[in-house]
């Protein structure tokens, strides 16, 4: 998928609109990034797998935007590192599973799905 300016500059602002959201109010940026992506770069493939392609985007922002807030937190002594060793393999193989059986829905399905949850 090739892009050009104007959709890079698009893409840009649902970005900041996500981020500018998720910090004011507290609403997840996958909110705005999966549904942004969907409707800027739309489905050109019968089955929407595109919708794969917008989650694992939304995926990849969520762990970019995690990690620095971790560490500060981290390093202002205001993490539970008891609950941490728990939670950590714990919800490292709930992602791994929900990957798993992501790829064997057809992105149609979890479009369809996540619009269900949205409304």
């Amino acid at each position: 998928m090739t892009l050009g300016g104007e959709e890079m500059v698009l893409i840009a602002l649902i970005g900041l609109a996500a981020g500018s959201l998720g910090g004011l109010a507290g609403v997840g940026g996958s909110m705005i990034i999966i549904p942004g992506l969907a409707l800027l770069l739309g489905f050109r493939t019968p089955g929407h797998d595109e919708q794969h392609l917008y989650m694992a985007t939304a995926m990849v922002v969520n762990v970019l935007v995690s990690l620095p807030a971790a560490s500060r937190h981290a390093k202002e002594g205001a993490v539970r590192w008891d609950l941490y060793r728990v939670i950590l393999p714990a919800m490292v193989l709930a992602i791994v599973l929900g990957v798993l059986l992501g790829n064997l829905v057809a992105g149609e399905s979890l479009k369809n799905a996540l619009s269900l949850i949205h409304i």
